[in-house]
């Protein structure tokens, strides 16, 4: 029987719908708190396309079966949560760095637990 592997679905559905809301809102970095160090990095769209590769790339292992390259999509998603997560975090903001950290969780547990035992 055919595991869905439901955590990379939610990290690829997350992914997707933050590289969509950077990709429309150009103007979040200096608007929105805890944005600002973000700000100093990059612009919106560079981070809106760094989260769709890396749902792109999810997505591409799922659908042809490509083990390594899920794995290498659910790496590039922990490293981009956590880096965000931390820049929030040391800008103040408090809600966001706590979300992203249960994001970089799930993609470490999906790393370690959901790809090894999914067959599809």
């Amino acid at each position: 029987m055919k595991r869905i592997p439901t955590f990379e679905i939610f990290i690829t559905f997350l992914s997707y719908s933050l590289s969509s809301a950077l990709f429309v809102n150009d103007h979040l970095f200096e608007t929105a708190k805890g944005f600002e160090s973000m700000n100093n990095i990059g612009e919106e769209w560079l981070f809106a396309l760094i989260f769709f590769i890396a749902a792109t790339v999810k997505v591409i292992g799922i659908l042809f079966d490509i083990k390594p390259l899920r794995v290498f999509g659910l790496f590039l998603s922990f490293i981009i949560y956590l880096s965000v997560g931390v820049l929030m975090l040391l800008a103040g903001s408090i809600f966001l760095p706590v979300m992203l950290g249960v994001t970089t969780f799930s993609c470490a547990l999906s790393v370690v637990a959901d790809v090894k035992h999914t067959k599809l």
